[in-house]
């Protein structure tokens, strides 16, 4: 805890950045080195949206020391196993409630994704050769 006496007037102690545009939703809170995530979402909707999930996350996974996470509805979660894949390996904290629900919904939402996958190669209308999901 902070008090008056031992904060300096304009000296930054965190910094807190909005990574991306909702809806997917990932907040980079900063402080002495370290850095937290809070959440860590996927974009969900239309094709344009969701094609933002493939791009290069905004700051290297491996310099991300832990996510927070708010909960496990899709798009505050659902980019952990992608973030994890491209070299995080900090810890997650959630409440319990969170946790048993995102090991119900992250393994599904990854095989919805292979099963949109091989329906698109199936289909040939994917611009990857072949489809893959994101994770």
């Amino acid at each position: 805890m902070f008090s008056e006496s031992s904060c300096n007037e304009g000296q930054e102690y965190a910094s807190a950045e909005r990574l991306t545009p909702s809806p997917g939703r990932v907040t980079l809170f900063e402080s002495q080195g370290t850095r937290i995530l809070i959440d860590c979402g996927l974009f969900q909707g239309f094709k344009r949206i969701r094609d933002r999930n493939r791009s290069p996350f905004p700051v290297p996974p491996r310099s991300i020391d832990a996510v927070l996470l708010t909960h496990a509805h899709l798009d505050h979660s659902g980019y952990i196993p992608a973030l994890v894949r491209n070299g995080f390996s900090g810890a997650v904290y959630a409440t319990p409630g969170t946790v048993e629900l995102s090991t119900l919904l992250l393994p599904d939402s990854g095989h919805l994704q292979e099963e949109e996958a091989r329906y698109a190669d199936l289909r040939g209308y994917s611009v990857h050769h072949p489809p893959v999901p994101v994770y």
